[in-house]
């Protein structure tokens, strides 16, 4: 079915009255990455400077193209305000109310989307603290209950709406990993580890399970605490297809853009190994399961990814040196 995305992440704002954040812009071009080279469609990211209160509503107008059918995702990743707002690029600080976007208006511009699938990510918090994702401004907040309410008139049946955090909690990044704890392990469950996948399938509900609770246990770590909300549903059991990285995240992330070796004896290729030795291999063995496991999965840790891929590919080359030395 057709795929409409719209991501957003902003690190740097116009207001120097708005601190800064390290991983939001990140966490927008790795989700945009993703659904991109997996779902195909129409997407749109907006970073930055791009990422103002007009860019934004101009793409939820977009997004009121959809058809009933299409499946829709929205990812913001971000300053929330304590007054319940999302912080745009040019939000203005003294004028909070007519500069960002209202949880209401959110609702207001989801309304007008007519498909029956949207799922709402929002990497983002409404209370503040030192670190937190959380604009800290000088007006009054409203009672923290106002945001489950605002939240749920969002969700609803074909809405689903995945927050950071709780009405009290903040939300955090890790410069360490590059992206917010929500986005981190978001980014993972769309890859498909093997707790939640089903073949080339995964369930949403689980995906959005293993999320929550991966957030939960690295926030634990820091002793802090950050549980993850769940709003909404969607009709029956939908799925994604496994996600793994192509083009557009390659181009965003160029650094990460070393070739993945699959089951298939012919992506040795990519490695280097002689289209002989490959031809020859082929003939004797029907897979490389054995090297499967570190080398299809690209996690958001870098760290891990590239160690993986260092003892795999040595572990062909040594099969590679083997058969050369036996010929």
């Amino acid at each position: 079915m057709p795929f409409k995305g719209l991501f957003i992440g902003i690190d740097r704002y116009a207001s120097p009255g708005i601190d800064w954040l390290s991983c939001a812009r990140r966490d927008a071009a790795a989700l945009h990455g993703l659904f991109t080279d997996t779902m195909g469609g129409e997407t749109v990211l907006l970073t930055d400077g791009q990422a103002t209160r007009a860019a934004i509503e101009q793409e939820f107008w977009r997004l009121e193209t959809a058809a009933i059918d299409d499946v829709v995702v929205v990812a913001f990743s971000g300053h929330g305000s304590e007054t319940h707002e999302l912080v745009a690029y040019d939000t203005d600080p003294y004028d909070i109310s007519g500069t960002s976007i209202p949880l209401t208006t959110l609702g207001e511009w989801c309304a007008r989307i007519p498909c029956r699938r949207l799922l709402i990510v929002l990497d983002c918090c409404f209370s503040g603290g030192m670190g937190a994702k959380a604009l800290q401004v000088d007006a009054r907040a409203r009672s923290l209950e106002s945001v489950d309410a605002e939240l749920n008139r969002i969700s609803g049946e074909g809405r689903v709406v995945l927050t950071a955090s709780g009405p009290t909690q903040p939300a955090w990044e890790s410069s360490r990993f590059g992206h917010g704890f929500l986005t981190l392990y978001l980014l993972e469950a769309l890859q498909g580890p093997a707790e939640i996948r089903e073949g080339d399938r995964i369930g949403l509900l689980r995906l959005l399970d293993y999320v929550s609770r991966r957030v939960t246990d690295a926030a634990s770590r820091i002793r802090h605490e950050q549980h993850p909300a769940i709003r909404g549903t969607f009709d029956g059991e939908y799925s994604w297809p496994v996600m793994m990285p192509g083009s557009t995240y390659r181009a965003a992330f160029p650094e990460y853009g070393t070739p993945v070796a699959t089951a298939e004896i012919a992506s040795l290729a990519a490695f280097g190994f002689p289209q002989a030795v490959i031809d020859a291999w082929a003939g004797d063995i029907p897979n490389l399961n054995q090297l499967q496991p570190g080398l299809t999965q690209v996690t958001s840790a870098p760290s891990f990814q590239l160690d993986r891929r260092r003892k795999s590919v040595g572990r062909a080359a040594g099969a590679w040196h083997a058969y050369v030395s036996q010929h």
